[in-house]
């Protein structure tokens, strides 16, 4: 499960990742307001999650073989895709991080 991010100007960092969308979902939105998406509070299904406020329990984190460290960058992307794969959700949470 991934977080909201809000950065201290009240826009949104993060609300989510789909993968062929350049950055994250509602970067640089308002928070709190209505997009072609959709809304920012709403809870979403995604391909990923922000690796900087994601939580996961840890026997998943243990099964899934945790982080690639061999990945300079993306590794949490990568994380999610391999959590999908193996029929785990990957969740957005409106609530802030």
């Amino acid at each position: 499960m991934g977080a909201k991010l809000v950065s201290a100007d009240g826009r949104l960092y993060h609300g989510g990742v789909i993968i062929g969308l350049p950055g994250y979902l509602f970067q640089g939105a308002c928070d709190r307001s209505w997009l072609e998406l959709g809304h920012t509070e709403w809870y979403r299904n995604y391909t990923a999650v922000s690796g900087s406020c994601q939580a996961t329990r840890s026997s998943v984190f243990r099964e899934l073989g945790q982080f690639d460290e061999k990945l300079d960058r993306g590794a949490d992307i990568e994380f999610c895709l391999r959590a999908r794969e193996h029929n785990y959700r990957v969740v957005y949470t409106p609530f802030q991080g």
